[in-house]
């Protein structure tokens, strides 16, 4: 009895749906289902039935205006959900376009089938509103027929935000079908850019939508900064992105708006309509009567050359919704169109979600939200594919939808938060002191893969670190940890000083129990380099040795415990990574008298073997690689090289300073002159 539907409009808390014999019915999205006595705004029942063309909510959500075909603009108080004002003086035809263009329902546009467009001042006097007009576009055939109304969305300021210009401006976009109009409000009305077609098809039909950042619940982690909105039109098969900025115009000498074109988007058919669920999510009917949810690619700093073409998140076929239309004819009546302006408008509570309004029925879709689909992967157990899902987020290959901002930085930001969350979930719920190796590893790789990847270092080093300390699986975090390192992956600037001394400290008993199987191997077999047994000269039997060595390498020494690392290198004659040490800290004299010291020592042992080389007819000290070691890291500092490797190979490599240089040598001949005065058994003599 209410009549077919012919429009549909949405706010924040309810949708609206226009009929032929004048009603509106109010949905609540909350409900599941549609109640079988709905809320509905009827005309009174003394004034002839016209069908509602057009709706918009009040910002506040406490006022509805509704546009009717007859020309009559209906102002209605929801919370009594009656006329607050009815007026027929400003349209003498049909209203295409309604919208109100203040936070509050003081002030609206509209615009009607015959190219006029007004501004609407509702006011209250003593109960009672009445209604005035001001004339702001009259009918023009550069303009063509007004579509739809936008005023630009209005963002919640954070407390001590400047406000955007365009909010203090008022800025409106009027979509036409020969061209679409910026226009400011205040002070006064003020045409800033006409944006002309060029028509290639007298079917086509332009749209747009605005883009811009709203607070949603990933912005209370997440600063969200203030940016210039974003008008996106649709003509053809073409979507142009335009910024409105505001900067210095230097023709006129002072601040003023600047529209420039910073994308430009292709579709496979004609568009008929869009509608924005967010800043960079586009619902787009087209001309196979095909509905898809798209996602716009973040925007570079780079000018864009060319057209992107643009791909469908989700689709659906709706020619049997058949979507309401309105055929606009131009304003010298030589062609007719139709438009789906007033069949799609998005609910923008917590859930959003697009009203498509058939002529029979209104349907409702969904985008399938990545918080959801996480949500069942962990109720599922399967940890590793939610992380997946938040790493591909992380990188831009998902589309983030309505879960995160589309901009990188905010996006990284946001999956960074929501990623350490579930870390902390599934080492909470999965790892245990009885947990088997083989699980524990997988679980270690899984979690600290993916602080690697997204740079979670705190996360890393605290909480993924604390939880396997507190279920004795230390050394297993400290192994999944090192490849990381040695590949480079984690910055030298990000390692952690307790993490790597615990990395270190790992390596003690693994060190001696290598030894003493390295020992009874050499003994077994009766080598005669039992002498020279060390990582350098046995390289196959001392595996953990070198892979310690590669680790000291690649580490920032200033991290390491200095107490524990020069004890353990010294015990296990790691003399590469303990010269690295002393030389990272700009000491190159101790490595020089460390290495002289232990190759006298060596020397002192070599002839109880001599008979063993006499074969060779060398010395046999001539066969200990310390002291090829010794000459190689003077041959180095002398130079002005690094030890072992050049920067270019090893970024932790230090180049020894010319004061170095002048230490080595006073330590040198000092050495000299002392060997050569314990020989004469006299004082030396001053200089």
């Amino acid at each position: 009895e209410l009549g077919l539907p012919t429009c549909v409009a949405a706010s924040g808390k309810l949708v609206g749906v226009g009929t032929l014999r004048g009603a509106l019915v109010l949905l609540d999205p909350k409900l599941q289902d549609v109640p079988p006595r709905p809320q509905v705004l009827s005309p009174p029942a003394t004034e002839e039935a016209s069908a509602v063309t057009a709706a918009a909510f009040s910002p506040d959500g406490e006022s509805l205006l509704v546009g009717h075909k007859s020309g009559q603009l209906v102002l209605w108080d929801l919370a009594s959900q009656k006329i607050a004002c009815s007026t027929r003086d400003v349209h003498s035809s049909s209203v295409v376009s309604v919208s109100f263009c203040r936070p509050g329902w003081q002030f609206a546009l509209s615009a009607d089938s015959k190219g006029s467009v007004y501004f609407l001042t509702f006011t209250s006097t003593f109960g009672r509103r009445d209604c005035s007009k001001q004339l702001l576009l009259e009918q023009s055939s550069n303009i063509g027929v007004p579509l739809r109304l936008l005023p630009v969305p209005q963002v919640p300021a954070k407390p001590g935000a400047v406000t955007h210009p365009a909010d203090t401006h008022c800025l409106v976009a009027l979509c036409a079908t020969n061209a679409t109009v910026l226009l400011t409000l205040h002070p006064s009305a003020q045409v800033l850019q006409k944006m002309q077609y060029n028509a290639k098809d007298a079917s086509w039909i332009p749209d747009a939508a605005w883009l811009r950042p709203e607070l949603e619940s990933w912005a209370e982690t997440v600063e969200v900064q203030s940016r210039d909105p974003q008008l996106c039109i649709a003509y053809g098969q073409t979507i142009h992105l335009m910024r409105v900025g505001w900067a210095m115009n230097e023709a006129k000498g002072k601040e003023d708006f600047k529209v420039s074109l910073i994308g430009k988007y292709t579709w496979p058919l004609p568009i008929r309509s869009i509608s924005a669920f967010n800043d960079s999510v586009l619902a787009v009917l087209d001309g196979s009567n095909r509905l898809s949810v798209v996602q716009l690619p973040p925007l570079v700093d780079q000018p864009q050359t060319g057209a992107t073409q643009l791909t469908a998140v989700q689709s659906e076929d709706v020619t049997s919704w058949s979507p309401v239309y309105h055929t606009s004819t131009s304003l010298d009546g030589s062609r007719d169109a139709r438009s789906h302006h007033s069949a799609l408008a998005v609910f923008r509570g917590k859930s959003r979600t697009l009203y498509v309004c058939g002529m029979k029925e209104v349907w409702s879709v969904q985008i399938g939200r990545w918080g959801q689909h996480i949500e069942s992967l962990v109720s599922r157990n399967e940890w590793p594919a939610a992380l997946d899902v938040f790493l591909a987020l992380r990188r831009g290959t998902l589309p983030p939808l309505l879960d995160f901002p589309n901009a990188t930085g905010p996006r990284q930001k946001a999956v960074e938060s929501r990623t350490t969350q579930v870390i902390q979930s599934y080492l909470v719920n999965s790892l245990r002191q009885d947990t088997n190796r083989a699980q524990v590893r997988q679980i270690c790789m899984t979690a600290v893969g993916v602080c690697v990847e997204a740079n979670l270092w705190p996360v890393l080093y605290k909480t993924v670190f604390e939880c396997f300390k507190a279920t004795g699986h230390m050394n297993i975090y400290c192994n999944a940890l090192e490849p990381f390192i040695v590949q480079g992956r984690i910055p030298r600037g990000e390692m952690d000083s307790e993490v790597l001394s615990s990395i270190v400290q790992s390596y003690a008993l693994p060190l001696e129990e290598e030894e003493q199987v390295a020992l009874q191997q050499t003994t077994k077999d009766g080598a005669s380099t039992a002498l020279f047994l060390d990582c350098d000269h046995c390289p196959h039997l001392f595996p953990t040795a070198r892979r310690l060595q590669q680790l000291v390498l690649c580490v920032d020494v200033s991290r390491l415990d200095l107490n524990l690392a020069i004890r353990l290198f010294t015990q296990h004659r790691l003399w590469t990574a303990l010269v690295h040490v002393y030389c990272a800290l700009g000491d190159y004299v101790s490595p020089l008298e460390l290495l002289v010291g232990e190759c006298g020592q060596l020397a002192k042992k070599c002839p109880t073997v001599e008979g063993s080389f006499s074969a060779m007819g060398e010395a046999p000290l001539i066969h200990c690689l310390l002291v090829r070691k010794l000459f190689f890291f003077l041959h180095r500092c002398f130079e002005m090289r690094a030890f072992p490797l050049d920067p270019k190979d090893g970024p932790g490599m230090v180049q020894p300073s010319a004061n170095s240089i002048a230490d080595l040598l006073r330590c040198i001949f000092r050495t000299s002159e002392g060997q050569q005065q314990a020989a004469a058994g006299s004082p030396a003599e001053a200089p």
